[in-house]
């Protein structure tokens, strides 16, 4: 089964208190010899005479190097999954499941809006925990934000040759990498697209090859500017951001 979305608990959380019953953590479909999983599947009972009304949600980040990468991904499995619904469940109905700040930035431009338009037609707003709700303020609960991140990244498919993503934890020293790892044609391809560290009390982005940028997650979980070091600029300019110079 695909590792788990970030906000995956988010999404099942908001849910169960409007009232579902999540019945499949994940919902598994077939076709031939091959599974696929919809990250949750959920029930709800109508009026006694009516039944109950099922859905399946797919949760998506968009956290990857790309926004419009994440949302041909998105839109590639909802298109699938909606096929394979109408086949072994009809009365399912898929939604998708972003984040609020997604919603509010990609789906506004047009690009969103022609995806709203022609496939992601049901869509759950997401809004991650953030510090004035609940604080993110001890490094074990840094550490898995930062790997719950890393680990979502390595689920954005790579557009060029044979690469695999991965990732490197060591939490003994507070190192968090994410490599891209193969070949690209004849070019060995060996290179960290994230490395995040954790020193005295603060969050070093030592590296960050993504389009989107880990800082911007690392915020929305909660984690406030001046615990954020932006390690890939020179102090000279960090002495004058929005985040910690050191």
């Amino acid at each position: 089964m695909p590792a788990r979305d970030r906000l995956h608990n988010a999404a099942r959380n908001a849910l169960v208190r409007d009232g579902w019953t999540i019945t499949h953590d994940p919902l598994r479909l077939t076709s031939g010899r091959r599974s696929l999983y919809v990250d949750l599947g959920a029930e709800r009972l109508l009026a006694a005479e009516k039944g109950s009304l099922r859905i399946a949600v797919e949760v998506k980040t968009f956290s990857g190097p790309s926004d419009v990468d994440a949302l041909e991904q998105a839109m590639g499995q909802h298109v699938l999954y909606r096929a394979l619904l109408a086949g072994q469940d009809p009365g399912r109905l898929l939604f998708l499941a972003v984040p609020d700040d997604v919603w509010n930035t990609l789906f506004q431009e047009p690009i969103g809006e022609t995806a709203l338009a022609h496939a992601l037609d049901r869509v759950i707003l997401l809004r991650p925990r953030r510090r004035k709700d609940h604080p993110v303020d001890t490094p074990a609960e840094w550490r898995d934000l930062i790997e719950g991140i890393l680990t979502e990244e390595t689920r954005v498919p790579v557009s060029y040759g044979e690469v695999a993503l991965y990732t490197v934890f060591d939490r003994a020293q507070d190192h968090y990498l994410l490599m891209a790892v193969g070949w690209d044609g004849h070019k060995r391809v060996h290179a960290p697209l994230l490395h995040v560290d954790i020193l005295d009390g603060k969050i070093w982005i030592q590296h960050d090859g993504t389009e989107r940028g880990v800082a911007r997650d690392l915020e929305a979980a909660g984690i406030p500017k001046d615990h954020i070091v932006l390690a890939f600029q020179h102090i000279n300019r960090r002495r004058y951001g929005d985040y910690a110079a050191a």
